[in-house]
Protein backbone atom coordinates (compact mmCIF):
# COMPACT_ATOMS: atom_id res chain seq x y z
CA UNK A 1 0.00 0.00 0.00
CA UNK A 2 1.75 3.02 -0.60
CA UNK A 3 1.40 6.31 1.21
CA UNK A 4 -1.32 8.64 0.69
CA UNK A 5 -1.86 12.22 2.25
CA UNK A 6 -4.96 13.88 2.90
CA UNK A 7 -6.22 11.09 1.20
CA UNK A 8 -4.29 11.94 -2.21
CA UNK A 9 -2.48 8.45 -3.50
CA UNK A 10 0.18 10.70 -5.21
CA UNK A 11 3.42 8.63 -4.72
CA UNK A 12 2.36 5.07 -5.74
CA UNK A 13 4.06 5.66 -8.92
CA UNK A 14 7.55 4.55 -7.21
CA UNK A 15 9.51 3.72 -4.20
CA UNK A 16 9.05 5.80 -1.42
CA UNK A 17 10.14 6.23 2.32
CA UNK A 18 8.83 8.08 5.25
CA UNK A 19 11.53 9.11 8.18
CA UNK A 20 10.75 10.96 11.41
CA UNK A 21 12.91 13.98 12.08
CA UNK A 22 14.33 14.97 15.69
CA UNK A 23 11.79 14.74 18.29
CA UNK A 24 12.21 16.19 21.78
CA UNK A 25 13.54 19.81 23.05
CA UNK A 26 14.87 22.41 20.98
CA UNK A 27 18.31 23.48 21.89
CA UNK A 28 21.31 25.76 21.49
CA UNK A 29 24.69 25.00 22.82
CA UNK A 30 27.22 28.05 23.69
CA UNK A 31 28.21 30.06 21.06
CA UNK A 32 25.95 29.68 18.79
CA UNK A 33 23.20 32.60 18.87
CA UNK A 34 23.93 36.52 18.14
CA UNK A 35 25.41 37.19 21.76
CA UNK A 36 28.44 35.14 23.42
CA UNK A 37 27.33 32.93 26.28
CA UNK A 38 28.37 29.86 27.84
CA UNK A 39 25.28 28.18 28.58
CA UNK A 40 23.06 26.01 26.72
CA UNK A 41 20.22 27.47 25.85
CA UNK A 42 16.62 25.25 25.83
CA UNK A 43 13.44 26.05 24.78
CA UNK A 44 10.71 25.16 26.80
CA UNK A 45 8.50 23.85 24.79
CA UNK A 46 8.83 20.18 22.75
CA UNK A 47 9.34 20.27 19.21
CA UNK A 48 6.43 20.20 16.74
CA UNK A 49 6.32 16.14 15.09
CA UNK A 50 8.39 16.82 11.49
CA UNK A 51 8.31 13.46 8.86
CA UNK A 52 10.47 14.10 5.22
CA UNK A 53 9.70 11.47 2.65
CA UNK A 54 11.74 10.45 -0.03
CA UNK A 55 11.50 8.72 -3.44
CA UNK A 56 10.69 8.63 -6.83
CA UNK A 57 8.52 9.74 -8.80
CA UNK A 58 7.69 7.53 -11.82
CA UNK A 59 5.98 7.72 -15.51
CA UNK A 60 5.94 6.46 -19.01
CA UNK A 61 6.52 10.00 -20.37
CA UNK A 62 8.09 13.44 -19.31
CA UNK A 63 5.18 15.24 -19.28
CA UNK A 64 3.09 12.63 -17.41
CA UNK A 65 6.12 12.89 -15.18
CA UNK A 66 5.73 16.68 -14.49
CA UNK A 67 1.83 15.84 -14.33
CA UNK A 68 2.53 13.89 -10.87
CA UNK A 69 5.46 16.47 -9.93
CA UNK A 70 2.85 19.58 -10.54
CA UNK A 71 0.24 17.75 -8.05
CA UNK A 72 2.16 17.69 -5.37
CA UNK A 73 3.65 20.78 -5.94
CA UNK A 74 -0.25 22.19 -5.71
CA UNK A 75 -0.79 20.67 -2.24
CA UNK A 76 2.66 22.06 -0.95
CA UNK A 77 1.83 25.50 -1.94
CA UNK A 78 -1.47 25.69 -0.16
CA UNK A 79 0.10 24.30 2.90
CA UNK A 80 -2.43 21.84 2.90
CA UNK A 81 -3.07 20.34 6.27
CA UNK A 82 -4.22 16.57 6.25
CA UNK A 83 -3.13 12.66 7.76
CA UNK A 84 -0.45 11.27 6.23
CA UNK A 85 -0.85 7.42 6.12
CA UNK A 86 2.32 5.27 5.88
CA UNK A 87 2.63 1.90 3.58
CA UNK A 88 2.31 0.05 6.86
CA UNK A 89 -0.86 1.76 8.16
CA UNK A 90 0.75 4.50 10.05
CA UNK A 91 -0.87 7.49 10.43
CA UNK A 92 0.64 10.99 10.98
CA UNK A 93 -2.57 12.98 11.77
CA UNK A 94 -2.77 16.91 10.97
CA UNK A 95 0.72 17.12 9.04
CA UNK A 96 1.22 20.40 6.81
CA UNK A 97 3.11 19.54 3.73
CA UNK A 98 5.39 22.30 3.66
CA UNK A 99 7.85 21.48 0.76
CA UNK A 100 8.58 19.20 -2.45
CA UNK A 101 11.92 19.37 -3.68
CA UNK A 102 13.53 17.56 -6.94
CA UNK A 103 16.59 15.88 -5.97
CA UNK A 104 18.76 15.50 -9.12
CA UNK A 105 17.86 14.98 -12.71
CA UNK A 106 15.44 13.77 -14.61
CA UNK A 107 16.19 9.55 -15.42
CA UNK A 108 15.52 8.76 -18.71
CA UNK A 109 15.19 4.62 -19.85
CA UNK A 110 11.94 2.59 -20.52
CA UNK A 111 10.43 4.94 -18.15
CA UNK A 112 10.99 8.43 -16.99
CA UNK A 113 11.28 9.05 -13.07
CA UNK A 114 12.74 11.91 -10.69
CA UNK A 115 13.68 11.60 -6.93
CA UNK A 116 12.03 14.04 -4.58
CA UNK A 117 12.02 14.79 -1.09
CA UNK A 118 8.89 16.14 1.15
CA UNK A 119 8.82 17.99 4.42
CA UNK A 120 6.18 17.85 6.81
CA UNK A 121 5.26 19.17 9.79
CA UNK A 122 2.87 19.57 12.59
CA UNK A 123 1.96 23.21 13.71
CA UNK A 124 1.65 23.77 17.40
CA UNK A 125 -0.85 26.96 16.17
CA UNK A 126 -2.44 28.13 18.80
CA UNK A 127 -6.14 29.34 18.35
CA UNK A 128 -6.79 33.16 18.60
Amino acid sequence: MPATFDGHSLFDSGPHRIAMRARGRLWFPPLTLDEFTEDTIVIATPREPALVQTGRLVAQSESALWSLADAIVALAEEARVGDLVEHSGRTWPQMTMLRFEPTGPIDIGRVVSLGYSIDYIRLNVAAP
